[in-house]
């Protein structure tokens, strides 16, 4: 960490401190004990963040990117667009405008800007992987101990609800993404070459198979679809990258082995929950022994509870056809989306569309504002209902030029005999895309998937920006529509193999 703190004197001018800050935050959102503290700190990091953008307006250090500007004043003009019209409320259009400062925080302050160093990047990366590797790996062991040893005492609702697994965490979804999170930031920190780049010891390959296959086990008894289908994704893009490696080198032997593991998780991962489930379900049922009790009251409590115990299944409740409500939520943001189809209805008025109620809970917080959130669990559902065509096509351009430019830095890192960073970004930005399907994960919210995928896209972008060897005509493309100067200067790669 010295070598993020030395890049400023200032420390609250260091953006690379505040992407660290923010991104372990949000990370602790998902742990019962740290839940609370978190919430408190995100406030105090989301304000650190505003001075920035104000510092960096003032300095013109924050470099203004075209398509992301626009993107913002679009969000912009429609929360103007409802007022004017009637069809929103003060208190709706306020928490839109905090909204949108955090998505602008996302876009200038997380997403890479031409005078960042990639050095102090890729450290922020080596940083937040390893609070992630280790600490999820803490926490799933601490989990599955409460699971075994404490579930009688704790209650089973902290430990398993809705017969998913959840340990130390505070929502099964959350603890499957950050074991997911795990496995995709193992491969950094463990990767030779990309530590060598910043003068760090990577982890023993052994080390991350047994953290990275604990958090698989523990992704897979979540029964989370949403974070499954991004490990898939993420395999997926592995998968093929290694498979044009062989084709394009003619590398048999060093690089089947790899191909035969990826294609075996990919091809296993929807169906371990079936063996993992009945398994644990059966180990838990009977990892408590029977206590004596003092009073018939508290041996009819010990009945009813063993006999939930055993209807534990580590999966969701069979028989749902709707995604566990999702497509009823797809449906009705479709329906706000046609209603207001070029600008949308604003991020800070569509948050509160849900049903009024006066008992709504965001995780563990109630609040009482008299109406329910509206979530469309879809990123690009949100997006439209959100932001309308304009906003979506305006993201839409921005996401696939970006994307471009991270599949063609992989294809380029291949080709020269390396599966490593360039790679890994690439499959990461696969899985993100893919997760948004069941997930707002893209923009305004600050959540961890979110403030992640925007270091992701940001650090593959600079890595893109940064080679020289891909033809005049492309990065002049790049330099008009997205603002990057080619830098001319020579950048030799590092060209060790693993």
């Amino acid at each position: 960490m010295k070598d993020i703190l030395k890049t400023s004197r200032n420390l609250l001018k260091n953006k690379s401190l505040f992407k660290i800050a923010f991104v372990i935050t949000t990370f602790f959102f998902s742990v019962h004990i740290a839940q609370y503290l978190s919430y408190v700190a995100i406030v105090l990091i989301i304000l650190w963040g505003i001075g920035l953008l104000i510092k960096g307006v003032a300095a013109k250090e924050v470099y203004f990117n075209k398509i992301l500007i626009a993107f913002l004043a679009a969000g912009l003009i429609s929360h103007i667009v409802n007022i004017f019209f009637g069809d929103a409320s003060l208190f709706g259009t306020a928490v839109g405008m905090v909204l949108l400062l955090i998505t602008a925080q996302f876009m200038l302050l997380f997403f890479s800007s031409k005078n960042d160093d990639i050095k102090n990047i890729r450290l922020e990366v080596y940083y937040i992987g390893q609070v992630i590797f280790w600490c999820t790996t803490v926490i799933n062991i601490i989990g599955l101990i409460l699971l075994f040893v404490f579930k009688d005492t704790l209650g089973e609702r902290i430990i398993i609800y809705d017969n998913r697994f959840v340990g130390a965490y505070t929502n099964p979804n959350m603890a499957a993404f950050n074991c997911f999170l795990c496995i995709v930031f193992g491969l950094f920190i463990a990767n030779r070459t990309f530590c060598q780049k910043i003068n760090k010891k990577p982890i023993k390959m052994w080390v991350y198979i047994v953290c990275a296959t604990l958090a698989l086990f523990v992704l897979i008894i979540t029964d989370s679809k949403g974070s499954l289908l991004a490990l898939m994704a993420f395999l997926c893009a592995m998968l093929l990258l290694i498979a044009y490696k062989i084709f394009k080198n003619k590398n048999f032997k060093n690089n089947v082995f790899k191909l035969l593991v990826v294609l075996v998780l990919l091809c296993s991962a929807p169906f371990m929950n079936s063996v993992f489930s009945p398994v644990l379900s059966y180990a838990v049922s009977h990892s408590n022994v029977e206590t004596s009790v003092k009073n018939d009251n508290k041996k009819v409590e010990k009945n009813q509870s063993a006999k939930k115990n055993d209807k534990i299944t580590f999966e969701h409740e069979k028989g749902k056809k709707d995604g566990s409500g999702r497509i009823g939520l797809y449906k009705k943001s479709f329906e706000f989306f046609t209603k207001k189809p070029i600008l949308g209805w604003g991020c800070g008025n569509m948050l509160l569309k849900g049903e009024a109620t006066t008992n709504n809970t965001i995780d563990n917080v109630k609040i009482d504002f008299g109406t329910k959130l509206f979530e469309a669990h879809n990123g690009y559902l949100t997006l439209l209902s959100t932001s309308g065509v304009i906003g979506f096509l305006i993201f839409a351009v921005f996401v696939l030029l970006v994307f471009f430019a991270l599949f063609k830095n992989a294809l380029y890192e291949v080709r020269k005999k390396i599966l490593g960073e360039k790679a890994f970004v690439f499959a990461i930005a696969c899985a993100f895309f893919a997760y948004a399907f069941v997930e707002p994960s893209l923009v305004y919210y600050p959540a961890l998937v979110v403030a992640i995928l925007w270091i992701i896209l940001g650090y593959g972008f600079k890595l893109f920006a940064e080679n020289n060897d891909f033809s005049e005509k492309v990065t002049k493309f790049y330099n008009k529509f997205i603002g990057f100067d080619y830098i001319k200067e020579d950048v030799k790669e590092d060209e060790i193999s693993e």
